[in-house]
C-alpha cells in the first residue's frame, strides 16, 4: 500500500478526461488495495473501472459466520485525497449503506490502523474443550476462594 498511498498524496492535473497520472494511480491503488484486502481474508472484491479521478467498490470482510459486505469510496483526487469512505452495505448495488466512516490515507500505518478498526476483521477461535482443562490449584491463603470451590463442585458432578 505504500506506493499507492504515496501516489494518492501527489497533486493531480485537472482535466476533463482521464489523465495518464490518474490511470497509473488507479492501476497501482487497485492492485495494492486488493492485495491488502486479500491479506485480511476479504473476498468478493469488486473495484470500479477507471472513472474520473475517483475510485469505489465493494468487498466482503470475514466478520463472524457469514461475513459483512462493505462499500468504499475515494473522492475526487484533485481536491479530496486525504480519506477513504467506508460503510457497510446490504448488496453490491448499495451505495448508501450504513454510517459513514473514514480511513486516513496519509500513511500506511494510519490507513491500516483506521481501516482495521472500522472493518474489524476477526478470525473465529476454535471451540474450547472444557473436559480436558486442568483443575485450578487450591488457594494459598487461608481465606475462602469461591472459584476454587465451585470448580471442585462442577468436576465432582460431571459424569
Amino acid at each position: 500500500m505504500k506506493t499507492a498511498l504515496e501516489l494518492t498524496q501527489q497533486e493531480f492535473e485537472s482535466s476533463s478526461t482521464r489523465t495518464k497520472q490518474y490511470l497509473k494511480w488507479h492501476t497501482t491503488f487497485k492492485r495494492q488495495f486488493t492485495a491488502f484486502l486479500q491479506s485480511l481474508g476479504c473476498v468478493g472484491i469488486e473495484i470500479s473501472k477507471p472513472n474520473h479521478f475517483d475510485m469505489s467498490g465493494f468487498f466482503m470482510a470475514p466478520n463472524g459466520k457469514e461475513g459483512q459486505l462493505w462499500y468504499f469510496s475515494i473522492g475526487d483526487l484533485r481536491w479530496d485525497k486525504g480519506k477513504m469512505l467506508i460503510r457497510t452495505a446490504k448488496h453490491y448495488q448499495d451505495y448508501t449503506g450504513g454510517c459513514n466512516l473514514y480511513a486516513d490515507l496519509s500513511s500506511v500505518g494510519r490507513f491500516t490502523k483506521t481501516f482495521k478498526n472500522y472493518v474489524a476483521v476477526t478470525v473465529p477461535e476454535p471451540p474450547v474443550d472444557l473436559t480436558e482443562q486442568v483443575a485450578p490449584e487450591p488457594p494459598t491463603s487461608p481465606t475462602f476462594d469461591f472459584s476454587y470451590e465451585l470448580a471442585k463442585t462442577i468436576r465432582a458432578i460431571r459424569p
